[in-house]
């Protein structure tokens, strides 16, 4: 019976992580920048970091970035592979205490350099330097299992990236035509009528090990 149901719940609980995920990332960046980076105009929730309708769209998301790691191949599909530089650590507790600490330093920079103005930086209107600053939680635990571990990761983040911005862009094309509406919208560096913008890359990138995470968590209950 489990089995049979498998499919179903792994979409319920991509579901859910995807938009809180997504919800808790908004509120990431709006604690740093002016403007939001995403804002959803149909049926929004969470001060429209989300919608009630994307719980779908994220189920199907979670179960593409599954059909990625199948098509790839890759040899940590296996949710007893460990990553041996580190001691012998699933690799999402090294990308969870790496992104925790950075976003923590992040933070920390944040505050000290809208103290101290001489410093000439800050996140309030986004540039390349405080882009990449603000995605450092993200980059520096992939570049660590990258360069430490296997290059694959690296290959993983470019694929996952790529193929989830291609994939989000047609999925809100699609929903454009049936619905006569923008579902959401984009703030920063946009392009085809704020439709999208290359800076979801990386953040889609992490969505997917977010999602493989949570699949390979679930997959030990």
């Amino acid at each position: 019976m489990y089995h049979s149901l498998k499919p179903l719940f792994f979409f319920s609980l991509f579901a859910v992580a995807g938009v809180f995920g997504e919800s808790i990332f908004s509120f990431w960046w709006d604690c740093l920048f002016d403007k939001r980076f995403w804002v959803y105009g149909v049926k929004p929730i969470f001060h429209s970091y989300s919608s009630l309708l994307n719980f779908v769209p994220w189920g199907a998301g979670g179960m593409l970035y599954l059909a990625i790691l199948e098509v790839l191949g890759m040899k940590f599909l296996n949710p007893l592979y460990h990553v041996s530089f580190f001691s012998d650590k699933p690799f999402y507790v090294i990308f969870s205490l790496g992104f925790i600490s950075i976003l923590i330093f992040t933070f920390v920079f944040a505050y000290l350099a809208r103290r101290r103005k001489k410093w000439g930086f800050e996140f309030r209107k986004v540039n390349i330097a405080n882009y990449l600053t603000f995605c450092l939680p993200i980059t520096i635990p992939l570049l660590t299992l990258s360069i430490f571990s296997a290059i694959d990761y690296f290959y993983l983040t470019v694929f996952f990236g790529f193929i989830a911005f291609i994939f989000e862009y047609l999925f809100g094309k699609f929903l454009v035509f049936f619905i006569s509406k923008k579902f959401w919208y984009y703030t920063y560096f946009t392009f085809d009528r704020k439709h999208s913008t290359v800076l979801i890359i990386l953040p889609a990138a992490a969505g997917g090990f977010l999602f493989w995470t949570v699949y390979l968590l679930a997959e030990k209950l």
